[in-house]
């Protein structure tokens, strides 16, 4: 059984709704379980939360390379190239590089839509603070799950909803 009837993909902003429903869920059993002061979270973090909660929400379908997530972050990888070239830092726009030409290798529901995926994606944020990369570990899963498309690490390694 499908979460959701659809045969077709979710719209990215259908995935940002379920991210920012999800997100409300995570607030209010914050305020049961008080994992986190949320009262000692400045309007910046607040703010970044939402941003992650919004970028992360779509970024399962970073490998389709008409959507809107993935020309944002074609266009973000290209300005960092671009960026990291003329600052003399190569390291950082070849491996920009490469990763930008994953995503377009990779095809759709497959490695991307997957948990190993979710990790390696919010792991940079969790270095930076772990409660924004479990945020964007939670909208992540969040958009595989909601397409009946979670898998381990291949495609269709097992369903949620079968």
């Amino acid at each position: 059984m499908k979460l959701f009837k659809s045969k077709k993909a979710h719209s990215s902003s259908v995935h940002i709704m379920i991210g920012f429903v999800v997100l409300f869920i995570l607030y209010s059993l914050n305020l049961k379980f008080a994992w986190v002061d949320i009262r000692a979270l400045s309007y910046s973090q607040i703010a970044f939360i939402f941003f992650v909660t919004w970028v992360y929400s779509q970024m399962p379908d970073i490998d389709l390379p008409n959507s809107n997530i993935s020309r944002y972050v074609t266009l973000f990888g290209l300005a960092l190239i671009i960026y990291s070239f003329y600052q003399g830092n190569e390291t950082v726009g070849i491996w920009t590089a490469i990763v930008l030409g994953i995503f377009r290798l990779v095809t759709h529901r497959t490695v991307i839509h997957s948990l190993i995926a979710g990790i390696i994606i919010s792991l940079p944020l969790y270095l930076f603070n772990p409660l924004y990369g479990i945020i964007a570990l939670i909208m992540f899963l969040a958009h595989i799950i909601s397409e009946n498309e979670f898998s381990i690490w291949k495609e269709k390694d097992w369903k949620l909803f079968k």
